[in-house]
Parts: structure tokens; C-alpha cells; sequence
């Protein structure tokens, strides 16, 4: 009993680590605590994407872009054309 507890346990940790947050995604992006890292709305969540992205952390604004698998994000400071806000 005690081994097969430990197997759905592991399932269970590695399938929540693949499901991190858009928020902890743009933590670890941009080097902040992700307790800072907050999702700002944008043209992009405004259309549903959940793989384009505003955030802001310690006062920068942040455009991220991640893949689908949601293992990958770049953030970058935002420009005015990505109408962050």
C-alpha cells in the first residue's frame, strides 16, 4: 500500500509541476518573487491567448510570450505597442 501511495504522489507532484501559473511562469522569467509578479490585462488576454501575456513585477511592466506546453516564456520590458494595461 505504502509504494503505490508514493507512485500517485509523484504522479501527482510532476503533473502540478507542469501547470505552473502565468505568474509564476513570469517570475521565474524575469528573476522576481513570484508573490510580486502580478498579471496585468491586456489586448492579448482581452482575445482569450493564454500564451501572450502582460505582467508587472517590482514596477516594470513585462510582455511575455510562452508555448502552449507551458514550459517556455520570454518576457521582455513592454512597449507601447503591445498595449499592456
Amino acid at each position: 500500500m505504502h509504494a503505490s501511495r508514493s507512485i500517485v504522489i509523484t504522479i501527482c507532484l510532476a503533473i502540478l509541476h507542469g501547470c505552473a501559473t502565468q505568474s509564476q511562469r513570469t517570475a521565474k522569467a524575469v528573476g522576481c518573487n513570484v508573490v510580486s509578479a502580478h498579471i496585468i490585462s491586456s489586448e492579448a488576454s482581452r482575445r482569450g491567448s493564454t500564451t501572450d501575456w502582460c505582467a508587472k513585477c517590482k514596477g516594470i511592466l513585462y510582455r511575455c510570450v510562452g508555448n502552449a506546453a507551458k514550459d517556455k516564456v520570454e518576457c521582455r520590458p513592454a512597449r507601447t505597442e503591445d498595449r499592456c494595461g
